[in-house]
């Protein structure tokens, strides 16, 4: 099982959804719920593959799922995390942002000090609020967001939270400020060595 659940990762890793769904499903249907951290595990890759395919129905049945199996407070806020990337990705942005809200009440409840599950929420918040075209809240959530993935030290993270800036200061028409944005980003992902990463932000700054 590890093993299968190792491939799907990688084949979903690569770009290759549709095939990583094919393996997902094959390990859905074998294992028992009682088998908590490898169903799990099939639960989230189910997630991440059906949401890319865009089929939000079914991603959202297995969030339901992994919402239900949860078994403590980490895993409730992960489950939320990630039903409102489902929502955000779908285009339903005010469910994203309430979906968001109830997971920072349960970070704030639990893990006021985790600073990397506080930058992960508060990038969402603001890339949604963005979406919903309140721009200043956006810009606010961003910045928090930022704020918090440095003090986890996080590269991925303060990458993502730069580039997220790049993105609202590009919708707010004040060009030159998300460049400089933008070029942190691409430092921030260069030394992670996520090239993906890098590409991204370039491709945005082309736009």
């Amino acid at each position: 099982m590890t093993e299968t659940l190792s491939k799907a990762w990688s084949l979903f890793d690569a770009g290759n959804y549709t095939d990583a769904e094919t393996l997902y499903k094959e390990c859905y249907a074998k294992i028992p719920s009682t088998d908590h951290d490898n169903y799990w595990q099939v639960l989230m890759g189910l997630i991440y593959a059906e949401s890319f395919l865009e089929h939000f129905a079914e991603a959202r049945t297995y969030a339901s799922q992994l919402i239900s199996c949860a078994i403590d407070h980490e895993e409730k806020h992960i489950a939320i995390h990630q039903a409102g990337m489902i929502e955000r990705m779908a285009g339903a942005y005010d469910k994203a942002m309430n979906l968001f809200l109830q997971e920072e009440a349960l970070i704030e409840k639990n893990f006021p000090d985790d600073a990397l599950a506080r930058s992960a929420n508060l990038y969402e918040q603001g890339y949604v609020s963005m979406k919903l075209h309140d721009l200043p809240l956006a810009e606010k959530n961003m910045l928090s967001a930022l704020d918090f993935a440095e003090k986890s030290n996080d590269l991925i993270s303060i990458g993502c939270a730069y580039r997220g800036l790049g993105e609202i200061l590009k919708a707010s028409e004040k060009a030159e400020d998300a460049a400089v944005y933008f070029e942190k980003a691409i430092t921030a992902f260069q030394k992670a060595g996520d090239t993906y990463g890098v590409e991204e932000v370039k491709e945005l700054m082309s736009k």
